[in-house]
């Protein structure tokens, strides 16, 4: 069985919304045979989501009040086709009321390219467009997203008409009468106000030779004579019991409807919002994924600089203890490197920084070959000679610490060495050489 859920949505949200549960015998009898399963009218758009579990199963079909909607012809060159978003609004911006920059645009280019086959008035040639406001469309859609329905499409119900040559189309539906009297244009108004009104509508157009009516439709001072759907046009849409049956009745027009002869008016700004909404489950899965692993390589990177940052830690620590221990009488230790720079620069005594740290680079053997600790230096540059006061566990420390120079090529001279405190202090004088 297949089964459509029809809505028609009225221009404001307080405004009656007629539907219909239809349902035909199976997919060969397509247009042909069904019957009305369930039919009624909500008065409130908030009511919307009572239909929500009729939707099960069904296609639905969202039909919106054609009294909100100006439906137009373009005469636009070929080559425009490109351009259609910036040129169409201001194509009808003299046939327009309303600020273009407040106004949605939809059309429909297989009826421009197809217009010597339309049905109708053969005077109107060019793109169909259908006019509504920004405002109307976003409500539209706001009291659908509410309620939870699936729809792929909002089309104006003048659309669901049946059109024959020579003929027009009118039909009664809610509070409005809807009427065709071209492939793609047509009017629509209160029905209130339409003994008055519709005669400023079609005084302007080319009488037809007669007017098909679906359901009751009154029209004083009719343009040409108005009749019931015939067996032909029954056939096509099927039975009049169906569409008679009930008050709106005339919603069950909507089954047969094709979207290359209706104008679906989620496009531009609306269509996009509806094309992120399906595609989201499409890559749900994959972007998931994609944040998955995104976070797991932030982590890892995370990871790695705080390694880099505990590693960068313990150098600067390990540096600073070891400028404490060689100048263990500096209780503030500020800048490593500034307060080497200066030390070095007292013990250059004037002369070639080169001099003093190539002789300290020699050394370097022998510091880290003992645990001598340094508590003065002191640097003649004319002499080439460095002294040292240093203190150290014994004896042996110093003799090591002077054979470890030698090696370097150094030349180490010791002063004498006196016992303090448990510790070994001396002196020591290293020269550089030849």
């Amino acid at each position: 069985m297949i089964k459509q859920l029809i809505i028609r949505l009225s221009g404001q949200a307080d405004g009656n919304i007629p539907w219909l549960l239809w349902q035909a015998p199976d997919a060969s009898a397509g247009e042909h045979g069904g019957d009305i399963l369930q039919h009624g009218v909500l008065s409130h758009a908030n009511e919307l989501s009572e239909l929500l579990e009729l939707s099960e199963g069904a296609k639905v079909t969202v039909l919106v009040s054609s009294t909100e909607i100006g439906f137009h012809q373009l005469d636009l060159p070929p080559g425009s086709r490109r351009h259609l978003a910036q040129v169409v609004p201001y194509a009808l911006e003299e046939e327009l009321a309303q600020d273009i920059n407040e106004l949605h645009f939809a059309w429909q280019l297989s009826g421009w390219q197809n217009t010597e086959r339309d049905i109708g008035d053969e005077s109107e040639r060019g793109l169909p467009v259908c006019v509504v406001a920004k405002s109307q469309m976003q409500a539209w859609q706001d009291w659908l997203d509410a309620s939870g329905l699936k729809y792929a499409a909002i089309i104006p119900d003048l659309f669901i008409l049946p059109l024959s040559e020579n003929e027009w189309s009118a039909m009664s539906l809610d509070d409005d009468i809807i009427v065709r009297h071209s492939a793609w244009r047509g009017f629509a108004i209160e029905q209130s106000l339409f003994e008055d009104l519709s005669e400023l509508f079609s005084d302007a157009l080319t009488p037809p030779a007669l007017i098909r009516c679906w359901g009751e439709v009154h029209w004083p001072h009719a343009p040409a004579q108005l009749a019931a759907p015939d067996d032909q046009h029954m056939s096509a849409v099927n039975d009049e019991s169906a569409i008679n049956a009930e008050p709106n009745g005339a919603l069950t027009l909507a089954r047969r409807l094709q979207p290359q002869t209706s104008i679906n008016l989620l496009q531009g700004e609306f269509a996009q919002k509806r094309k992120r909404k399906a595609n989201l489950g499409v890559w749900r899965w994959p972007a998931i994924a994609a944040a998955v692993l995104l976070g797991l390589l932030f982590v890892d990177k995370g990871l790695y600089i705080w390694q880099l940052n505990q590693q960068h830690s313990e150098v600067v620590q390990s540096i600073e203890n070891r400028y404490r221990q060689t100048f263990p009488d500096e209780t503030r230790v500020v800048n490593v490197r500034a307060q080497l720079n200066q030390h070095l620069a007292r013990l250059q005594g004037g002369g070639d920084s080169t001099q003093v740290l190539g002789l300290l680079q020699q050394l370097a053997p022998a510091f880290n070959g003992t645990d001598l600790e340094v508590t003065l230096m002191q640097f003649d540059a004319g002499r080439n000679e460095l002294r040292l006061q240093a203190t150290g566990a014994n004896f042996a420390v110093f003799e090591r610490f002077g054979e470890l120079a030698q090696q370097q090529a150094l030349e180490v001279e010791q002063g004498q060495l006196n016992s303090r405190a448990g510790r070994i202090a001396g002196t020591l004088i290293v020269r550089g050489g030849s």
